[in-house]
Formats: C-alpha cells, structure tokens, sequence
C-alpha cells in the first residue's frame, strides 16, 4: 500500500502543471488539484500517524533484536520519504497557483483590450469596440483643434473602417463640419445630405440638414438653403436646429 500511495503521488507530480491551464477548465483543474492534494495529505497523515505508533511500539519491545530494529529502520526511512513526497506536493501546488494566478491576469488584460465598452451617443447607450472608439476620438479631437484638413481625411478613414459603427452618423456628420471648415461647400452639402437620406430619424439629422443650409448659402444657392432650412423645422420641430434655421430664415 505504502509502495502504491508512493507512485500515486509522483505520477500527480510528474504531470506538467502548465498541461493543466491551457484550456477554459483551468479554474476547475486547480480546484481539483487542490482537493486531490487535500485528500493525499489526510490519507498520508493518517498513515504516518500509524507508523510512528507502529516504531513507538517496536522500540519499546524490541529490546537487543536485530530483526526488529531493522524494521524499524525501513519504517523511517518510509517516513522520511513520504514526508518529502508531501513537501514536493505542497511546492508543486504552490507552483500550479502561481501559474494559474499569472495566466488568469493575462487573459482578464487581454479581454479588457478587446472586449467593447457602453458609450452614450446623442442620448442613446450603445456598445462599441475600443479600437473604432480610439480612432473616432483621434479624428474629433483633430477637428477641436482647428486641424480640419486631419480631420477630414481621418473621419474617410473611420468610414472606411467601420461603415457599420454606432458612430457612423457621427463621423459623417463631422466629415461634412470639416469639408465646410475647409471651404468645400459643395462636398459638404454632399456628405450632410447623405446624413439626411440614410438616417433620417437620428438626432444628427437635424444638424447635419441645418449644416447643409448653410453650405448651400456659400455656394450662392439661397433657394435651396431656404428649402433647407423649411424641413429642418418641419421635421425637427423644437430641436435647436429648428430654431437656427427660423434665425437664418429670417435673414434670407
């Protein structure tokens, strides 16, 4: 039996410990490897208890025999070697956590720098990548700083790379403030009217056809910012477009 526990324990310790976190079940390998040394140290205990009473008893009996003390002697060296079994378990367990601890902080870093995140945008809570998150703010903070020529080729390179992002209205919307910021009128009407068409019922649209109204104004064309500047209240009633548009209305 003794022989048996002994070559039980080092084929558990034999096994390579990063075998046992490659996968998703990392979390139950080491809640299992952990009972498992729970119960072989108990069922070690147990035994090395029995044997210390088993010397105890051959050393108050044995007297001069030689047989005897022979016993004895194999019996120790049997303790002594299942208490380093023990104590390369306990280093081996300790090893296992230690690994599973680092592997676990990699992969929750490496999820945080994928996984998306909630953003409001126009008073609407969306999930959105952090990458395209990342890319649209370069781009706005371009056009902040008065950079409009950055900021026009960066929102066509967010359209291009997420035509399908909650910011989408967005990065058009301030493609076209850029191409207006630039004196590209006639782009600007061009890509707000696109805001317009394509997302009628967002809370963009509003400012993206009052922007157009303008635009049309710099290229000469009162008549139409004038019809502009009519459907921004007709469709946007109460909006703070609608109510620039009325001013500039009553300026044409």
């Amino acid at each position: 039996m003794n022989k048996l526990l002994i070559a039980s324990l080092l084929t558990l310790m034999m096994a390579p410990a990063h075998a046992l976190f490659e996968d998703n079940d990392a979390r139950r390998a080491i809640l299992d490897l952990r009972s498992r040394v729970d119960r072989l140290d108990t069922d070690i205990s147990n035994r090395l208890s029995a044997m210390e009473s088993r010397i105890n008893s051959l050393q108050a009996t044995a007297g001069g025999q030689l047989a005897l003390q022979q016993e004895i002697e194999l019996l120790r060296g049997e303790l002594a070697r299942l208490r380093g079994q023990v104590e390369e378990q306990a280093n081996a367990l300790a090893q296992t956590r230690q690994q599973q601890s680092a592997q676990f902080a990699q992969v929750d870093s490496r999820i945080k720098t994928v996984e998306p995140i909630e953003v409001e945008i126009n008073g609407q809570t969306v999930l959105v990548d952090r990458k395209e998150q990342g890319v649209f703010d370069a781009a706005l903070n371009q056009f902040r700083s008065g950079n409009f020529a950055a900021a026009e080729g960066a929102f066509e390179q967010f359209n291009v790379l997420f035509p399908e992002s909650p910011y989408a209205v967005e990065a058009r919307f301030w493609l076209g403030s850029s191409q207006y910021a630039l004196g590209k009128y006639k782009e600007a009407v061009a890509t707000q009217a696109a805001v317009v068409d394509t997302f009628p019922d967002n809370p963009r649209a509003a400012d993206a056809l009052l922007n157009k109204g303008f635009a049309e104004i710099e290229l000469g064309r009162k008549q139409s910012a004038k019809r502009s500047f009519e459907i921004v209240q007709q469709r946007y009633p109460g909006t703070t477009a609608a109510q620039s548009a009325a001013q500039r209305l009553s300026q044409l």
